[in-house]
């Protein structure tokens, strides 16, 4: 899984492998280290939210997905969700989780797990 912070806005990508955790446990986390701790992310499906909800806790950024939401998403072909999440002081947290494709061109990234590029085909 890779995750993009800019401003009121983060961003998930997951590859196959990801998705296939996901949804075969129901839960994906991984932990980003620092010298003085770590901190960890957390996507979960649950039957208890209707919506897209996140929370921070100590030092763990929870995501969880509505378990119709999450099937809808990880089963067709779209590539991904976006829900504001309401701040409670008239802000918004924009969350985005999206499949991520392969590279189009080479990098010095492995990404053998990546779902195929729909660009691909295009490519004279």
């Amino acid at each position: 899984m890779k995750v993009r912070l800019r401003n009121n806005t983060i961003r998930l990508r997951m590859d196959m492998a990801d998705l296939k955790i996901l949804k075969s446990s129901g839960n994906l986390l991984m932990e980003t280290p620092f010298p003085s701790g770590k901190i960890e992310w957390k996507v979960e499906v649950s039957q208890q939210v209707s919506e897209v909800a996140v929370d921070l806790a100590e030092r763990l950024v929870t995501i969880q997905l509505p378990i119709e939401t999450f099937r809808n998403w990880a089963n067709t072909e779209l590539v991904g969700l976006e829900k504001g999440v309401e701040l409670g002081n008239g802000d918004f947290l924009q969350v985005l989780i999206e499949k991520d494709f392969k590279c189009l061109t080479q990098r010095d990234e492995n990404d053998d797990d990546a779902f195929p590029n729909p660009l691909e085909k295009h490519n004279c």
